[in-house]
C-alpha cells in the first residue's frame, strides 16, 4: 500500500481501498457456486420417466431479462457449440459456450460461455451437439466433468439455456456423460427435444411443460447399451443405434442391433441386427419410410427397410469411419462425413453415396471431397433449398465448413468466435424477432416444420426439380442460321440430343460423352459412324443436320466458357478476366427454385429472366479496351452482389478449340 500512499491523499486512499474492496467482493459474488435447487424444485421437476434414467434437476434458475441478441426481421441462425476440443486437440477455450450465426451473411451474431468451473467443477467436458426447441425459445447444451465414460457424481449435465437472454434456466444432472440434443414434432403437433448421452440412457423433454420429462427408455429395456437417437420426420419413431463400449468387442463383433422405438408408451417396438458393430448415425427419407445408417467399423451405408423392419442392402460409404450421413434436397444422394470414427479420428473429406444403385450388384459409393474440415462429424443441411448447403461441424480445426451441394466444394469457412471447438447445432428462423416463436427448421436429425414441408413439396414436383431445366439464350454476338439450327439439333436430335453424352455445351462433363466443342465436320462423321454408342443418332440424323450441329460446335470451340452459378443472388465465383477482343459464352446457372431476372448497366444486355433450376447463355465479345463489366440479379434475396468481368490484356489468352480427330469416348 506504501505506493498508493504516495500518490493519493488519505481521503483518496480511503476511496480507492472502498473501491477495490468492493470489487474484490462482487468478483467473490459472481465466482460463488449457486445454489442447488431446492427439494421442493426437484420434487415439482422430476416425474417417474427422469427417475427410471436417473437425472435429476441440479439447479433453477431466473433465465429472464433483457434480450442478449435480438434476431433480424425474417432471419435464420445457426446455432452452434464452442468449448474446448479433445482427443489431443485442443482449442484454449476452457469453458462450454455457443455461437449464433446469421444463415445469410455468415456472420457471428453472438456466443456466450458459462462459468462453471465457478461452481466448483474440476474441468470441462467437450460440448458435443447441440439442440434447440422447436419453437426456438431453449437452447440444450450438453457439457460435464470428467471424460467420456465419467459416470456418477461427477459426469454430464444439460445446461438449458434462454435462447433470447442466453441466461440458463435449469441445469439437468446426468448419471452419465452428455452428448447430443435434437428436436422433433410429434403427431399431434407438440415439441419435444431429445436427449441422451454415453451411458445416459435417453430421455425426452416437452418443453411446454417446463422441459419436464415426458418419456425415457432404459438400457436394459434396450437389451444394451445405446449411443445415438433420431426421431422420425413423422415423429411416430425414434430409432436408437446400439454400441458396446469395449472397444476389443467392436473388434470382433460383426453386426449390432439399431432399435424401433415407440415415443407414445415407450417401449422397443423391434430389433434388427445391422452388419456393422457401431453403427452410428440414422438418416430418413422425407416419408419416414427408409433410414440410412452409418457403419463405422465397416466404412458403410446400411439400408433399412421401416416399413417391413429389416435391413436391406449396405454399400460402401466413400470415407473411413462416417459418422453423419445427410441427404441434400432429393432424398437420392447421401453426403457421408469422414470423421475417421473408429480408425484415426482426423477426417477431413466428405462422401457421396447414390441410393438408387444400392442394390445393384457391385454399386459402389460414387466420389470423395476433401473438405479440411478436421474432424468433421456432423452436417446440418441449410433449410433453404435455394443455398443446397450442407454446415459442417469441425471439431478439431475449429470452424463451420459450408459445404456447396451444387458445386461439390466448400465455399466458406466460419470460424468460431474465439477460436474454440464446434460440433454442431440448429438453424432456428425468427419471423419477426421475440415477437414471434420460431421454427426450428433443421438439426442433426434433419429437416423440419415448414422446411421439411418445402423439401416434400421438391420431391412432389410442386417447385421444379434439383434436375437441370431449361436454358434461355440472349445472342450478343451474331452467328448463322447454321449454328442456330446446329444448336437446336445438338439438343435434341434422335429425342435425347448431343447434349444427354456431351453435355449442355458439349464440354464432355455428363461422364458419358467427350469434351466436343471445335469439333470439326469430319471429326463429327467419323464419330456418327465409326462409334457404337452413336446407333440411336446415326439412325435419326440428316444430311443437312449434320452440316449444322458441325457447324454450331465449331462455333463453341471459339468461345471462350465463363460460368457461374447463382445462388439466392450471390454468384460463384463472383468474378473472372478474359482478354479483349475475346469471344465468351458466358452460362449463368440459376441454383434458386424461383424464376430470377438478370441485369447489366453496361454489358449491353437486355434483362434475362431465367426459371427456376434453369440456365442462361450470353453469347458476348468482349472489347477491345480494358474495362470492367457486371451483371446482378435484380430480384434475388441478397442484394448488393454482382458477377464480374475483367476484361484485361494480362489475363490468360483463350486459344481457339479445333477438333479434327477421332471423337472416341
Amino acid at each position: 500500500m506504501s505506493v498508493i500512499r504516495c500518490q493519493f491523499t488519505s481521503n483518496k486512499l480511503i476511496t480507492a481501498v472502498v473501491a477495490m474492496m468492493l470489487l474484490w467482493l462482487h468478483a467473490g459474488a459472481a465466482s460463488a457456486a449457486p445454489k442447488p435447487a431446492t427439494e421442493k424444485q426437484k420434487a415439482a421437476w422430476a416425474t417417474k420417466w427422469s427417475e427410471q434414467v436417473g437425472i435429476s434437476l441440479e439447479y433453477s434458475f431466473d433465465s429472464s431479462g433483457p434480450a442478449a441478441w435480438t434476431p433480424e426481421e425474417d432471419s435464420t441462425v445457426f446455432i452452434t457449440t464452442e468449448g474446448p476440443g479433445y482427443g489431443g486437440l485442443l482449442s484454449g477455450v476452457t469453458l462450454p459456450g455457443l455461437a449464433i450465426i446469421d444463415a445469410d451473411t455468415r456472420e457471428v451474431v453472438a456466443n456466450q460461455n458459462y462459468d462453471v468451473l465457478s461452481w466448483g467443477w474440476k474441468n470441462v467436458f467437450e460440448p458435443h451437439g447441440l439442440g434447440t426447441s422447436p419453437d426456438g425459445k431453449w437452447i440444450y447444451l450438453p457439457t460435464g466433468e470428467g471424460a467420456f465414460m465419467t459416470t456418477g457424481e461427477h459426469a454430464g449435465r444439460f445446461l438449458v439455456i434462454n435462447a433470447k437472454t442466453l441466461k440458463i434456466d435449469k441445469v439437468i444432472k446426468l448419471q452419465g456423460q452428455a452428448h447430443h440434443a435434437k428436436s422433433y414434432i410429434t403427431p399431434d403437433g407438440e415439441q419435444r427435444v431429445i436427449l441422451y448421452g454415453w451411458s445416459q440412457p435417453m430421455f425426452v423433454l416437452d418443453p411446454d411443460d417446463d422441459n419436464r420429462v415426458v418419456g425415457s427408455i432404459t438400457h436394459q429395456e434396450q437389451g444394451s447399451e445405446g449411443y445415438l437417437y433420431f426421431a422420425s420426420p413423422n415423429g411416430d419413431q425414434i430409432i436408437g443405434t446400439g454400441r458396446y463400449r469395449d472397444f476389443d468387442m467392436r473388434k470382433h463383433l460383426t453386426d449390432n442391433p439399431v432399435w424401433l422405438i415407440d415415443p407414445e408408451n415407450w417401449t422397443v417396438k423391434k430389433w434388427i441386427h445391422v452388419p456393422d458393430s457401431a453403427p452410428v448415425w440414422v438418416n430418413y427419407t422425407s416419408d419416414s419410410k427408409t433410414a440410412y445408417i452409418t457403419g463405422a467399423r465397416n466404412s458403410i451405408i446400411i439400408q433399412v427397410d421401416l416399413e417391413h423392419g429389416e435391413f436391406v442392402t449396405e454399400q460402401r460409404a466413400g470415407v473411413d469411419g462416417p459418422y453423419g450421413n445427410h441427404f441434400g434436397w432429393d432424398d437420392r444422394y447421401i453426403y457421408t462425413i469422414g470423421k475417421g470414427e473408429e480408425s484415426h479420428n482426423k477426417g477431413k473429406v466428405l462422401g457421396m453415396v447414390d441410393t438408387t444403385t444400392m442394390q445393384v450388384p457391385g454399386a459402389r459409393s460414387m466420389n470423395q471431397f476433401y473438405t479440411a474440415c478436421i474432424r468433421g462429424d456432423h452436417g446440418t443441411l441449410h433449410p433453404d433449398p435455394e443455398a443446397n448447403e450442407l454446415w459442417i461441424s469441425c471439431n478439431a480445426s475449429f470452424e463451420v465448413a459450408v459445404f456447396d451441394l451444387d458445386l461439390l466444394q466448400v465455399t466458406a469457412r466460419i470460424p468460431m468466435p474465439n477460436g474454440g471447438s464446434t460440433h454442431s447445432g440448429a438453424f432456428v428462423h425468427y419471423p419477426d424477432g421475440w415477437n414471434e416463436d420460431g421454427e426450428t427448421q433443421s438439426d442433426q436429425s434433419g429437416l423440419w416444420g415448414s422446411a421439411l414441408q418445402t423439401k416434400r413439396d421438391i420431391l412432389a414436383g410442386k417447385m421444379g426439380s434439383m434436375g437441370s431445366g431449361s436454358i434461355i439464350e440472349a445472342n450478343m454476338s451474331p452467328s448463322s442460321a447454321a449454328v442456330a439450327e446446329g444448336r437446336e439439333v445438338f439438343r435434341t436430335v434422335a429425342g435425347i440430343g448431343c447434349a444427354g453424352c456431351h453435355g449442355n455445351f458439349a464440354e464432355g462433363d455428363m461422364g458419358v460423352g467427350p469434351y466436343t466443342r471445335g469439333a470439326s465436320e469430319g471429326a463429327v462423321r467419323a464419330a456418327i459412324s465409326g462409334i457404337g454408342e452413336m446407333a440411336v443418332v446415326r439412325d435419326a440424323i440428316t444430311e443437312e443436320q449434320i452440316k449444322s450441329v458441325s457447324a454450331y460446335l465449331e462455333y463453341l470451340g471459339s468461345n471462350q466458357v465463363v460460368r457461374t452459378l447463382v445462388k439466392r443472388g450471390r454468384f460463384m465465383p463472383d468474378s473472372l478476366s478474359v482478354r479483349p477482343g475475346t469471344n465468351v459464352q458466358l452460362i449463368i446457372n440459376n441454383a434458386g427454385f424461383s424464376e430470377y431476372e438478370f441485369k447489366s448497366d453496361n454489358l449491353g444486355l437486355e434483362p434475362m429472366s431465367i426459371p427456376a433450376r434453369s440456365l442462361g447463355t450470353v453469347d458476348w465479345q468482349a472489347p477491345a479496351e480494358e474495362g470492367t463489366y457486371t451483371i446482378y440479379c435484380a430480384d434475388c434475396k441478397l442484394e448488393g452482389e454482382q458477377f464480374t468481368i475483367n476484361v484485361d490484356a494480362s489475363a490468360k489468352a483463350f486459344k481457339p478449340v479445333v477438333v479434327t480427330s477421332s471423337l472416341n469416348p
